[in-house]
């Protein structure tokens, strides 16, 4: 059983260990002190013949009582800063500008959070602004059950994130991002879904590939497994129209491997609850089709 939610980022893996430490430490200082209140008070309480004595707090020997664990908790706030700075410094500080990435490793895309739901542009246009009128790829939520943002596993997508009406805040659990959105302004931010993410999602089906085949020649492939080393290796392949189907429950994580919830997290409304999306993980080769499907049904 995980404790948190699957983490399917490149980054995540340094928030969970920040977690972990913080909680370490929390839990520490917490049992050191319930223990020492449980200590003092049994070894302090009423004894017949004897009196209370006035602790004036003078001297090494009482003072050190209170500096010796101030001394330790501010070490163990330092070690939280440093390793804090560098897990900052991967998720908020790489990201000043869309030109810190390599154009062919980057995906673009536009995010608006309004009461109670969101929408999201995948191309700015000519005047290279999002959710203006030359927007030629928009997805918003047309049937009720929230709109879905695809993006291509191993990809770096860099999002500018707004607000039409009031604050909202971004949050997908499963990528461990969390991020204001607020009107009039744009925010830059980025993640990556861990190619490695792309081997547990959903399928079936085996093939044996020829000796130097590559294992996307011929099939639309979300995933395979293993390497082709010129002597015919079976590697599993699951091509993307033979994913097998959702259901009706197709944003459960039980359910589907590559759906993930997008929740606002700042109370925005009557209708907070129920603003949600779904981001949703493709191949390359999906998320492109499924790009060109959008730009011809605009």
């Amino acid at each position: 059983m995980e404790l948190l939610h699957h983490n399917i980022s490149t980054y995540g893996g340094g928030v969970d260990e920040l977690i972990w430490l913080i909680t370490g430490f929390v839990v520490f200082w917490f049992a050191v002190s319930f223990l020492a209140l449980i200590a003092f008070s049994l070894g302090s309480r009423r004894k017949p013949g004897v009196k209370s004595t006035y602790v004036k707090g003078e001297g090494w020997s009482q003072t050190k009582w209170i500096m010796i664990p101030v001394v330790l908790v501010t070490l163990c706030d330092g070690v939280i800063d440093v390793y804090t700075h560098d897990v900052w410094e991967t998720v908020k500080g790489r990201v000043q500008d869309v030109k810190d990435f390599k154009a062919e490793e980057v995906v673009e895309i536009g995010i608006k959070a309004q009461q109670f739901g969101w929408e999201f542009s995948y191309d700015a246009g000519a005047d290279k602004q999002f959710f203006t009128t030359d927007d030629p790829i928009f997805v918003r939520d047309d049937e009720g059950t929230g709109a879905k943002m695809h993006v291509p596993a191993g990809k770096k997508i860099v999002f500018h994130l707004t607000a039409k009406d009031v604050m909202h805040s971004f949050w997908v659990k499963n990528l461990r991002l969390k991020q204001d959105a607020i009107p009039g302004r744009f925010i830059l931010g980025w993640f990556q879904v861990d190619p490695e993410y792309m081997k547990t999602w959903r399928g079936e089906g085996t093939r044996v590939l020829e000796p130097g085949q590559n294992p996307v020649d011929g099939a639309n492939v979300v995933e395979f497994k293993g390497k082709n080393d010129g002597k015919g290796q079976r590697v599993e392949v699951i091509p993307f129209d033979q994913r097998k189907p959702l259901g009706d429950n197709w944003a459960a994580e039980d359910d589907s491997k590559r759906t993930f919830e997008i929740a606002c997290a700042e109370i925005c409304g009557v209708g907070h609850w129920s603003m949600r999306a779904w981001l949703v993980v493709d191949d390359q080769a999906a998320f492109n089709n499924w790009l060109e499907k959008q730009r011809a049904n605009q």
